[in-house]
């Protein structure tokens, strides 16, 4: 597959491009209600939401002190999906400056895509309800590939699906899950301090942290540059001294060094000669020195 010339930069999409813990929180609150669960809230559980769908529950049910069962946490997640699903976009929101942020990528030669941990139906739907969806040249959602964050092949999956090349590509993102998948990719990653980390992304040791969208190009284009050196082939400053990789090139190099030596070892030769020649010559045509005086008498 050929790759594109332009560089890329990945987005996870849940507390890096769009506010949606109000939403997520607010549907699993609908789906639990029924059952006795207590409402989660923004102030306490927004957190959570970075782990996904099946993890809010389960700390639902703990905090409510009640037992669940892998089969009733299936059950319930797929409510939960389906009605999220239905209201993927009464809160969300695109984090300030992310939407310029993107136009400004594009402007400037990049190519924007997502990988995500959320499921295709919901990732479609609330990219649609955004009007974002058609900015991104790959979408990647948690079973697109058999494969999802942190898992070392989804991102490169999906800088393929995007037509891109490793070695021009970056990720974005507010977790470890995005920054352990980038580690695992070998791309450089940038982590915003505002998403859904329940430590400090500083702790994570990620290439670069933004407090917002604002700083992104600029640290986007630092990352590029570090990626940059380290897949640059080093330069010699003298040909002879580059490392010859194949078989029939060192041979090569090997005979024309020997007869560069030849030729070296011939030229003095021939001069030699030619002064020793001459040398008696010489010897006739200059006056001798009186003598006593401490220099030779020939040369």
């Amino acid at each position: 597959m050929k790759s594109s010339q332009r560089p890329l930069v990945i987005f996870d999409l849940d507390g890096t491009l769009v506010e949606t813990a109000e939403d997520i929180l607010a549907a699993i609150n609908h789906v639990t209600a029924s059952l006795g669960i207590a409402p989660l809230t923004m102030k306490n559980h927004r957190a959570l939401v970075g782990f996904g769908g099946r993890h809010v529950i389960r700390e639902a049910f703990r905090a409510a002190d009640r037992q669940l069962t892998e089969g009733e946490l299936e059950d319930i997640f797929r409510k939960f999906i389906s009605h999220y699903e239905a209201n993927v976009a009464h809160h969300s929101r695109l984090f300030e400056g992310a939407l310029e942020s993107l136009h400004r990528l594009r402007k400037t030669g990049h190519d924007v895509a997502i990988c995500t941990n959320k499921s295709t139906g919901p990732c479609r739907a609330l990219l649609s309800a955004l009007q974002i969806d058609h900015l991104f040249c790959a979408i990647v959602a948690n079973d697109t590939f058999p494969w999802s964050k942190p898992d070392p092949p989804v991102l490169q999956a999906t800088i393929n699906m995007a037509k891109a090349d490793p070695a021009r590509s970056i990720m974005v993102g507010d977790s470890r899950t995005d920054i352990d998948a980038a580690r695992a990719a070998g791309i450089p990653v940038i982590a915003v301090d505002f998403g859904y980390s329940d430590v400090p992304v500083r702790d994570l040791e990620p290439d670069r942290i933004i407090p917002d969208f604002d700083t992104l190009y600029p640290a986007a284009r630092a990352s590029r540059q570090i990626l940059t050196a380290k897949h640059k082939r080093p330069r010699h400053e003298n040909r002879a001294q580059a490392p010859c990789r194949h078989p029939r090139a060192r041979i090569l190099k090997i005979v024309l060094n020997q007869i560069l030596n030849l030729k070296l070892r011939g030229w003095l030769t021939i001069l030699i000669r030619y002064v020793s020649a001459h040398s008696g010559r010489m010897a006739r045509r200059l006056p001798h020195p009186p003598q006593g005086d401490g220099f030779p008498t020939s040369f």
